[in-house]
């Protein structure tokens, strides 16, 4: 009788320890250890700037022309040829690159969410802007600015997908992105040149090159970081910087055409 005592209080000691070991690993589903929480970003007034051009070599060609005879309603009001807005370069100079930074101290911080609503818009049977930013949480506010109906397609990956259309200068919606996702991908089934991206950061130091090429990233805490130019035609760039306090920086990148094209 005895041994069977201690085999039984073996067994219940071992049943034990292995509950014991399943809930330090996070139980019977695997979940790994909850990661500590991130401090929220206070300004000190020791950021700094990061600017620069996003440039092109190479014998670019013009912009495609798109075809919107499908819909009465766009051709009214797009006059004249109208072209994709993929890949525009004006003296050398790229439009629509999406710069932003990765690493340092960003990886330590979280950062309050912006209250402003960024506005994504159809107009003119574009979607404007072709390249968005914004960061995870924050509102989009989207519109038609047409007297055609323009659908809303969301591609995603880590983020919920949607699909909605919006009458002729009918009320729009609003949608945000809880995951930082690289990038969600705008379309819409009616007009297929319709198309758009929007990255979703999470945190604000990213930038869209404008007509000119230029982007500055402002606010920057100090620290080294990775600084990468993305943009649908081509390989992503990317530069080793180091941002001291109250530092101004200027990073330039050029894609060739194209030897660059992804």
């Amino acid at each position: 009788m005895m041994g069977n005592t201690n085999f039984r209080l073996t067994l219940v000691a071992a049943a034990l320890f292995a509950g014991i070991i399943s809930a330090s690993a996070g139980g019977s589903g695997g979940n790994s250890l909850q990661q500590p929480a991130k401090t929220l970003y206070r300004p000190t007034g020791d950021e700094g700037r990061i600017t620069g051009v996003v440039s092109v070599e190479g014998e670019v060609p013009a912009p495609r022309l798109i075809s919107m005879d499908a819909d009465p309603d766009c051709t009214s009001q797009c006059k004249g040829d109208v072209r994709l807005d993929d890949l525009l370069v004006r003296d050398g100079k790229l439009t629509n690159a999406f710069v932003y930074v990765e690493g340092g101290a960003l990886d330590g911080f979280e950062f309050e969410t912006p209250q402003t609503a960024a506005v994504l818009d159809r107009r003119k049977c574009r979607t404007v802007p072709h390249v968005l930013g914004v960061q995870a949480g924050q509102t989009i506010q989207v519109l038609n600015s047409d007297l055609t109906t323009h659908n809303y397609t969301f591609q995603t990956t880590k983020n919920e997908r949607m699909n909605r259309s919006i009458p002729p200068s009918g009320e729009g919606f609003q949608i945000a992105f809880a995951q930082p996702e690289m990038f969600v991908i705008v379309k819409c089934n009616q007009h297929p040149w319709e198309r758009g991206y929007i990255a979703v950061m999470p945190h604000p130091f990213f930038a869209v090159t404008d007509r000119n090429g230029a982007f500055s990233i402002e606010g920057l805490p100090p620290g080294d970081y990775t600084v990468i130019a993305w943009h649908e035609r081509f390989k992503d760039q990317s530069v080793k910087v180091s941002v001291w306090k109250r530092d101004f920086k200027d990073v330039n990148f050029t894609f060739k055409y194209p030897e660059d094209e992804r």
